[in-house]
């Protein structure tokens, strides 16, 4: 193992064939190891990447979740001459608040602003703490939960302890759900579960 990798924190990602560690450090996409994904079994892929991390003492089962693309929902919204003395944060909250099948309780919304227009990039916070829960139930530790990994403007960080301080990710909730819900989110990736008539229409684009 190279040495540069010896006490840092990887990204779990992922994706529609495999589940991969990447090295959080580098400048370009470096995967440390990767687990191919047999018939649908995020669970399994998951261990062995878990087991890649123990047998591998320079490394650290504390870990980015990067969150798969096809959960995240994407709004933009232009600015208006009106809204112009309103705060970033206090546009896109209101803006939310508006849209159909979207309880701003519920979710986690990243904001990006490029001149007159916002970027709203949203999650649904329950379903992420239940993948979350589900990773960490096999033994890995999720500091962070990242999102648009690869894009660097776009790119955010949740930083799980921070918003789930006041929901425990171990023992509120029962196994048999943690592992159907949790199952459920990340299988999304492979089977496309979720359909397009659910509030999370995935990475829907809209203009206003």
């Amino acid at each position: 193992m190279e040495d540069h990798l010896k006490g840092s924190r990887l990204n779990l990602v992922i994706r529609a064939n495999s589940v991969e560690l990447h090295d959080s450090g580098a400048t370009n996409e470096s995967v440390v190891h990767s687990v191919k994904i047999d018939k649908g079994d995020v669970e399994t892929a998951l261990k062995e990447c878990y087991i890649f991390l123990n047998e591998n003492k320079s490394l650290r089962t504390n870990i980015n979740f990067s969150i798969p693309s096809e959960q995240i929902k994407f709004f933009i919204k232009h600015i208006e001459r009106k809204d112009l003395k309103d705060s970033v944060n206090l546009i896109a909250e209101q803006f939310l608040k508006n849209e159909k099948n979207i309880d701003i309780s519920s979710i986690l919304y990243n904001i990006v602003r490029t001149g007159d227009l916002i970027e709203i990039s949203v999650i649904d916070r329950e379903q992420l703490l239940e993948a979350i829960t589900f990773i960490e139930n096999i033994g890995f530790t999720v500091v962070s939960a990242v999102g648009n990994l690869n894009d660097q403007k776009r790119s955010f960080v949740f930083d799980t302890k921070l918003e789930f301080k006041e929901k425990p990710k171990f023992g509120a909730v029962a196994p048999s759900k943690i592992i159907h819900s949790g199952t459920n989110f990340l299988s999304s990736v492979t089977s496309k579960i979720f359909n397009t008539n659910s509030w999370i229409n995935f990475r829907s684009i809209r203009g206003f």
